[in-house]
């Protein structure tokens, strides 16, 4: 058995098998930022005998940027360090109209 030191983090590697011993720092490690732009409209309109008519649109993931998702922080899969994946999320457009009385 011999023991290396990487980067502060030890790591015991028995000769002959996979088998690695790793202290919890991985456990911190952050992926990447998230994107997320929701945007809005209203606009309200004056109707007769006190009346209004609202109407709204809504914009659900607007400039739809992928989001990844965080890496891989297992050190004995091969994708070690990678990130293999993108969260959901699409784009979505609602439209609504409120008549207040």
């Amino acid at each position: 058995m011999f023991i290396h030191l990487c980067l502060g983090v030890l790591i015991a590697v028995v000769s002959g098998s996979n088998l690695l011993t790793l202290s919890s720092r991985f456990s911190g490690v952050r992926g990447p930022a998230t994107d997320v732009w929701n945007m809005s409209g209203v606009k309200n309109f004056a109707l007769p005998e006190k009346l209004r008519l609202q109407f709204r649109a809504e914009f659900l993931h607007a400039l739809n940027y992928t989001n990844l998702a965080a890496l891989n922080t297992n050190p004995v899969n091969a994708a070690f360090g990678s990130i293999t994946s993108a969260l959901g999320g699409q784009r979505s457009i609602v439209f609504g109209l409120k008549l207040i009385y």
